[in-house]
């Protein structure tokens, strides 16, 4: 002989709350997932800019620089810290060649103390 439950409104309000928490996952998944693969003619035309950089520091230069392995001296306030680099001739256009974009991260490091350092 079975059992059963009740049906109260503890057990419904559990029930519905079971539903809304795997719809939710289900959801959010898929909707990432979409944004991801959305993207992935944008991604396949990536261009990796890390090597093949002219670099001058005031009157010091480097030339041919992967920016992964490339470590320069502290400078001062009013030094002139320039970087070049040529696209290849054989660069395919796509479509986002007519606005390209480039996005450079500049960390400046404060000294309050000789062993603490702020970003």
């Amino acid at each position: 002989m079975k059992i059963r439950k009740k049906l109260t409104r503890k057990n419904v309000l559990k029930t519905a709350f079971i539903i809304y928490a795997l719809l939710s996952v289900y959801f959010t998944t898929r909707f990432i997932d979409s944004l991801l693969s959305s993207e992935y003619s944008a991604i396949s035309h990536y261009l990796s800019l890390n090597d093949g950089w002219d670099i001058t520091i005031n009157e010091d230069r480097w030339q041919n620089i992967s920016l992964d392995a490339f470590r320069f001296p502290p400078v001062s306030k009013g030094d002139t810290l320039t970087m070049e680099r040529t696209f290849s001739a054989d660069t395919e256009p796509n479509e986002s060649s007519s606005n390209p974009g480039l996005s450079l991260i500049s960390v400046l490091l404060k000294s309050i103390a000789p062993s603490f350092w702020i970003l």
